[in-house]
């Protein structure tokens, strides 16, 4: 595309038409490729070139996902959880025994009505990597009929299944201050963290009063850990907020780290 965001560019938006949500907007600097999700089965792409210049243009891919109704991928800090309903099975022509994953070792539970692989993040197959920011875990579940009952590679079905992990987790513990006053750190995110005060910057004694009350002017030691064993993530601390109201962190509130 042109050099100038304003000439050549690239609209996504979230339905039939452009009267829809926005999803994104790609112009001349996206090196990266860049992924968008609808939440129905439209997507509407609008590409506008200005009269000047002329070029490749741009390409892009598509996929489509099973519906609730017929699968699902439950994400936790630790677990990938593949569901994949046997009505939907019938219906493609394929038995539950037919479904193996990338690590055709990890072998699914079975019951009357659906199919459930249950794995950890870093196991079967599953391969992680960065996508806009965003730490992604991702595997396919594949299937060949075979009367022997043994797993070939030569899928007649494959399902690409992921976990996209937000890159900010935040986490929540009080403290109040002898006169009464209240304030917080809150928030919400994917991956599992903890925080809690300390006595000390040794960060040996841990405190477990909630609320913890101190005295004006004296030092708060705060430590915040990351719940996985993943000694390959990093955890960044980039904003620390305090307030005197735990509801109300815009009328009066206190920047402790911001941007980090």
């Amino acid at each position: 595309l042109e050099r100038c965001c304003n000439c050549d560019y690239i609209m996504v938006y979230n339905g039939p038409s452009t009267g829809y949500p926005q999803l994104g907007k790609v112009c001349f600097n996206d090196t990266t490729h860049q992924v968008f999700h609808s939440s129905s089965r439209y997507m509407t792409v609008v590409f506008r070139s200005d009269y000047s210049g002329v070029s490749h243009g741009f390409k892009a891919f598509f996929t489509s996902s099973l519906t609730a109704d017929q699968g699902r991928v439950d994400c936790s800090s630790d677990n990938m959880v593949i569901v994949i309903q046997r009505s939907y099975l019938n219906s493609v022509g394929l038995s539950a025994n037919d479904l193996y994953v990338d690590d055709h070792v990890c072998r699914p539970s079975i019951s009357s009505t659906e199919v459930v692989f249950s794995f950890p993040l870093d196991t079967c197959g599953t391969i992680r990597e960065m996508m806009n920011g965003y730490v992604s875990y991702t595997n396919n579940v594949r299937a060949s009929q075979s009367q022997s009952g043994e797993i070939t590679r030569q899928s007649q079905f494959l399902l690409h299944v992921g976990c996209r992990m937000e890159p900010d987790t935040m986490v929540q513990i009080f403290y109040k201050a002898k006169e009464n006053i209240n304030a917080n750190i809150t928030g919400t995110g994917r991956f599992n963290a903890s925080i809690a005060f300390y006595t000390s910057s040794s960060f040996y004694y841990q405190i477990y009063d909630s609320p913890y009350e101190v005295n004006l002017n004296q030092y708060l030691y705060v430590q915040v850990k990351l719940n996985r064993p993943d000694n390959s993530l990093d955890l960044f601390l980039d904003t620390c907020v305090a307030s005197p109201n735990p509801n109300d962190f815009r009328d009066r509130s206190y920047d402790l780290l911001r941007n980090g």
